[in-house]
């Protein structure tokens, strides 16, 4: 959402080589949260020409529902939406008029799990936001919304959790102990001096895991 397309092309390529797997895509609609995101025609120029990469659509927008299918048709495959604005019956006619896809909801910091326990023990993945604000560029993390995690992982052993926010260069053990899935960043690409030497980190991390 933060970069030109000239600028996304050409860091993907590096970090693919790199063995780059998950890229997560931002739209934000300007009314839900106070700035712009990628747009459709972006994100599917993005999918063809990465195929090995597993692109996932996270929605801040306020009629989140309405873009699935648009979404779906262009290549995603995993899609978060805003908790508030899913009901249990809302998922579950989701998961039934698209089975191929995986949906999540996105958990905000003031929100609460056992208000959307429900859908979370349905299913596959969850975006847990780590920070206090979304929609911001370089916001900091909340570490204490890792607490989110056991409970989480207590209503469905199963799920895949991805965390959104605040992954920094002197933090990134902290989603390691709690074993985040996948953990999204981009501020820490860039706070090394190069694609070599984030790759290292990378490399560490695997090792942990």
């Amino acid at each position: 959402m933060a970069l030109n397309l000239f600028s996304v092309i050409k860091i993907l390529k590096k970090l693919q080589i790199l063995g780059l797997k998950y890229c997560h895509i931002d739209f934000a609609d300007g009314i839900y949260v106070p700035n712009f995101g990628a747009n459709y025609q972006i994100a599917e120029y993005l999918i063809k020409l990465f195929p090995k990469i597993e692109f996932d659509a996270h929605l801040m927008c306020v009629n989140s529902i309405e873009k699935i299918e648009k979404l779906v048709k262009i290549g995603f495959r995993t899609i978060f939406l805003p908790a508030e604005q899913i009901t249990k019956s809302s998922f579950e006619k989701l998961n039934q008029n698209f089975p191929d896809i995986n949906f999540g909801l996105m958990i905000q910091a003031k929100q609460k799990i056992k208000h959307f326990s429900e859908i979370i023990s349905l299913a596959k993945v969850v975006l847990l936001m780590t920070i206090n604000k979304i929609g911001g560029v370089g916001e900091m993390l909340n570490s204490k919304l890792f607490s989110k995690i056991e409970q989480i992982r207590f209503l469905n052993k199963e799920i895949k959790i991805y965390t959104d926010g605040g992954l920094r260069k002197y933090n990134w053990n902290d989603f390691l102990r709690k074993k985040v899935d996948v953990a999204i960043g981009g501020n820490i690409i860039f706070s090394y001096e190069n694609f070599l030497e984030f790759s290292k980190l990378w490399q560490k991390t695997k090792k942990c895991n």
